[in-house]
């Protein structure tokens, strides 16, 4: 019978790990997209509520001035 329950328990609670894969694929997959729309390269951090951290690296003022600039909209 103890057999029985877990396999019944790891069945309706998988492990973690196969939907943090797909979440870390996700937000490369964006890094992705957000470093061609912007020109600059781009780290999403993120912890498993969701929050997190956006960083957008970049050379020199006049680079950051045109970051800007795609952010505003202009």
């Amino acid at each position: 019978m103890r057999e029985t329950e877990k396999l019944v328990t790891r069945e309706l609670n998988p492990p973690a790990r196969k939907a943090a894969q797909s979440a870390n694929r996700d937000l490369l997959r964006l890094e992705e997209e957000l470093a061609d729309c912007l020109g600059a390269t781009v780290k999403i951090a993120a912890n498993r509520k969701g929050a997190g951290s956006l960083s957008i690296r970049f050379g020199s003022l006049d680079q950051l001035e045109g970051l800007l600039e795609k952010l505003r909209g202009q």
